[in-house]
């Protein structure tokens, strides 16, 4: 399939940003698959199964939830700025809302908060690619990648450990996109539902799958096989990465092409 990357220019873009991001990708892979190590070697097989599911619960909840935010943002912000970001990250953060009293109503307390980190990181790291702070997102992916395995190692709680870092990745690039766009009154609600009707099969993804089958596999054999489950299935993730950097950074220069 060819995608139009707006010239050689456009490619250059596309490449550049394809690079950090996928330096970010494996970074966060690497790390991940070090700190459900060490949380596999700190709680155990049972352990690691109980946080994986609690993480899995929040990715499948935010999945069901996901309308296209990042891809909105994506794919408008290079045209119509500051409105178009806080339209996409104040979308999310309503549908976080909802996923994370929906959680909690059932006990789910620590999902709810990732699904609600899960959903506004997606648009706010989004709106570094689209404004081509590439290197920026970087920094704020691998800071939390980074952080979460060294906190995991001192023993801290894993769950919170989670949360803390996925917050702080989230606030890195928030501040970086406020710093270049301000704030501006949200627009383009009616894109804004276009883009959620046409990307919302991407939300069943291979992470999805993974997710869901952790949650099966937890049901019908506990927590101690679906940990394994999850382990293995994280380092096969893995593989994924660059396909899905070069596809992602190459839609705001597709979105200014026209």
């Amino acid at each position: 399939m060819f995608l139009y990357c707006g010239g050689v220019g456009g490619v250059e873009r596309v490449l550049g940003s394809a690079v950090w991001i996928t330096a970010g990708g494996v970074v966060m892979s690497v790390a991940g698959l070090v700190f459900w190590g060490v949380v596999a070697r700190v709680l155990g097989p049972v352990g690691l199964g109980e946080v994986a599911s609690a993480v899995s619960l929040a990715n499948v909840a935010s999945a069901l939830l996901n309308l296209g935010f990042q891809q909105f943002v994506l794919r408008f912000v290079p045209s119509a700025g500051g409105s178009a970001f806080w339209a996409g990250f104040l979308g999310s953060a309503a549908v976080g809302v909802a996923a994370f009293s929906a959680l909690g109503l059932v006990g789910s307390f620590w999902s709810g908060v990732l699904a609600f980190l899960f959903l506004t990181s997606g648009a706010a790291l989004g709106g570094l690619i689209a404004l081509g702070r590439a290197r920026l997102y970087f920094a704020a992916v691998s800071l939390g990648a980074v952080l979460k395995v060294v906190l995991a190692a001192l023993r801290f709680p894993p769950m919170l450990v989670f949360v803390g870092t996925s917050a702080l990745s989230l606030a890195v690039a928030l501040m970086g996109v406020v710093s270049v766009v301000g704030w501006s009154r949200p627009a383009g609600w009616r894109s804004l539902l276009a883009s959620a009707v046409a990307n919302y099969p991407l939300n069943f993804s291979a992470s999805f799958g993974v997710s869901v089958g952790v949650l099966l596999v937890r049901w019908v054999a506990g927590a101690e096989v679906a940990g394994v489950f999850y382990l293995l299935s994280t380092a096969v993730l893995a593989v994924g990465s660059v396909s899905g950097a070069l596809a992602t950074s190459s839609i705001p220069v597709m979105a200014a092409g026209g």
